[in-house]
């Protein structure tokens, strides 16, 4: 479907990805001025070897996804329940690309879920999309780093912007 972005992409489309970067999957939402309650919107990505074979998640409930060697391969910031104006909430997973392969994974999928509150288009603002980063500790969100961006339209439900291909 048509999206709010800086470039317009249409379904199934590629884009590269630059290696040597970490690559922080975010999703940013931001709730009316005049809001009556909360909106917990969720990120999560999902993970898949070369067959699309589930091989585990990283999200709300399990913050970090691991190698069987213990390589940390995916960090959730956490999990965020509510975005108040005029700041908003950010929720954001780092990926850590080469651990990722190093463990067998494939495709990571990233995975929006509107768990509760108001529907994508009640809200002042809301997007997803993927930075790419050479310091993981610096800011959560920070607009020099994003490659990619979606906005959040429509009603609740959950989606899924984009797919990697690590």
């Amino acid at each position: 479907t048509a999206s709010r972005s800086a470039i317009s992409l249409p379904r199934g489309s590629r884009v590269p990805v630059p290696v040597g970067k970490l690559v922080r999957l975010f999703l940013h939402w931001c709730q009316p001025e005049q809001s009556d309650g909360s909106t917990d919107l969720d990120l999560s990505v999902a993970f898949y070897d070369e067959s699309w074979r589930y091989t585990g998640v990283c999200s709300y409930y399990q913050l970090q996804a691991m190698g069987a060697n213990g390589a940390l391969i995916a960090q959730s910031a956490g999990d965020l329940r509510d975005a108040p104006w005029p700041d908003g909430a950010t929720e954001f997973v780092d990926l850590h690309r080469d651990a990722a392969l190093a463990a067998g994974i494939r495709y990571a999928v990233m995975v929006v879920n509107n768990f509760a509150g108001l529907p994508f288009s009640k809200l002042d603002r809301g997007f997803a999309g993927l930075m790419l980063r050479d310091d993981p500790g610096g800011h959560h969100f920070d607009p020099r780093t994003v490659e990619l961006k979606f906005a959040l339209d429509g009603e609740n439900g959950v989606f899924m912007p984009l797919v990697l291909d690590i």
